[in-house]
């Protein structure tokens, strides 16, 4: 489906725990609530709505799907001599109770564990991660401790080999953490009932650990680009860095029609279309002088609830224009896959002229209240609240696949009805003005 095209009329109606000796207690993902796949947020790169989206083609379970992306550089060998860290033998992994669970049972280059019953120890060395006690699925009272991810440390989170992926801890089944494991699975644990498509409240009610905010909450599962979808299911790209699964159907009797899901063109179970949104851009006239005093010199104002951007010089506004926002237009963002379009005053950290929607402008989500917010919500490791700090203080491009999201966008691709993943989409002729106006450290201020 294409994006409608916009009116310029006035008025235009569309059809985690702190690391150091202490063991892991970080609180449950909050129930329902992005993803980026945190990364995902999806807000990753915005993402169109799955049924906009283009299957992933490569997902088929099976296929040898590089589990490093071609634009997330090579993963780092996180935790030496640690938990989650590689090894070839018990004596690898020198700390007290420490195995090697070897290469030839199914975890690469091996890895460095502990038995757990809930938490596990963390360790504060530069490159260790914090830990997370899982279910291995052998039936006994003890658990695995592996690694958190950490996009702080990897480009991708993990280790060469492993995959993040949401995982139950072991003993408290309401707690659902990001961790690294292989990309095929935990060892020997048997596969997961389907329940793609799902109804859901919490990532801890899904089989695959992943609900995501829709209506009544839809389960899937996250990096099918690397793990693949099982039958019944297809990968779908939400963004640049960021695929899920969704239900395969072939008539809308087959969706959840009570909740007003349907059969969409894809031959996926998706929402049907919203009730049309409206840009409003009468009065965008008083949208630069609050701000001009704080910002740059040339800045944009997003009005989320009018659909309308104006870009500024100063007080003067130069131009204003219909936009799209994320699917859940309604609010701040909170967390990666909760469809929401951020609010605040941000900064562009980066400009993305080769972007899949047109042209983007990086937007520089999350900020430090997001930070705190994540750090107590258990979302986000203390590593990786540090590391957004730090990015916002040198205004810099924070961590982007975090629990709380990123690659949040002002893009390209059309305005109309909403259909993004989190981010900001407008029509390229748009994107091209702004792209005159605009550079690195500009001010980007998102109303609600």
């Amino acid at each position: 489906m294409s994006a409608a095209q916009v009116d310029a009329a006035p008025v235009v109606t569309f059809d985690d725990a702190a690391v150091g000796p202490v063991l892991d207690d970080a609180a449950a993902v909050v129930p329902g609530a992005d993803g980026g796949m945190g990364s995902p947020d999806a807000t990753l790169d915005g993402g169109r709505t799955f049924a906009d989206a283009t299957p992933f083609a490569d997902a088929t379970p099976g296929m040898d799907v590089p589990a490093v992306r071609p634009d997330s550089g090579a993963p780092v060998n996180l935790n030496p001599n640690w938990i989650g860290g590689p090894c070839a033998a018990d004596g690898d992994c020198s700390f007290a109770g420490g195995r090697c669970m070897l290469d030839a049972s199914g975890w690469p280059q091996g890895t460095c564990t502990q038995d757990c019953t809930r938490t596990c120890p963390d360790r504060t060395m530069p490159l260790d991660a914090v830990t997370f006690c899982i279910d291995d699925g052998n039936g006994d009272a003890n658990g695995l401790c592996v690694s958190r991810c950490d996009d702080t440390l990897s480009p991708t989170g993990c280790r060469a080999g492993y995959v993040c992926l949401p995982e139950k801890r072991m003993s408290q089944s309401s707690v659902v953490q990001h961790v690294c494991v292989p990309e095929t699975g935990v060892p020997n644990r048997p596969a997961p009932a389907f329940d793609i498509g799902a109804a859901c409240a919490s990532d801890a009610a899904c089989n695959r650990n992943t609900c995501l905010s829709l209506t009544g909450g839809y389960c899937s599962q996250e990096q099918c680009d690397v793990v693949g979808c099982p039958s019944g299911s297809q990968c779908f790209s939400l963004g640049e860095n960021t695929h899920a699964c969704l239900r395969t159907c072939a008539q809308a009797s087959e969706c959840r029609t009570a909740e007003n899901y349907t059969c969409d063109t894809d031959s996926t179970c998706w929402p049907a279309p919203a009730a049309p949104a409206t840009c409003d851009l009468a009065g965008a006239a008083n949208d630069c002088t609050p701000y001009a005093a704080m910002a740059s010199t040339d800045f944009v104002v997003v009005t989320k609830n009018k659909r309308r951007m104006t870009l500024c010089n100063g007080a003067t506004r130069v131009r204003s224009d219909c936009v799209a926002l994320g699917l859940a237009p309604v609010g701040d963002k909170e967390r990666e896959g909760d469809r929401k379009t951020p609010e605040g005053v941000f900064y562009i950290p980066r400009l993305i002229p080769n972007s899949q929607y047109y042209k983007a402008f990086l937007i520089s989500y999350p900020d430090n209240a997001d930070a705190a917010r994540g750090l107590t919500a258990g979302l986000i490791t203390r590593s990786e609240h540090d590391a957004i700090v730090a990015a916002q203080r040198a205004r810099t491009e924070p961590p982007q696949s975090t629990g709380l999201g990123g690659l949040v966008e002002i893009h390209g691709n059309g305005a109309g009805p909403d259909w993004t993943w989190g981010c900001v989409a407008t029509e390229d002729t748009v994107i091209d003005a702004l792209w005159v106006a605009l550079g690195v450290g500009d001010t980007v201020v998102i109303l609600p």
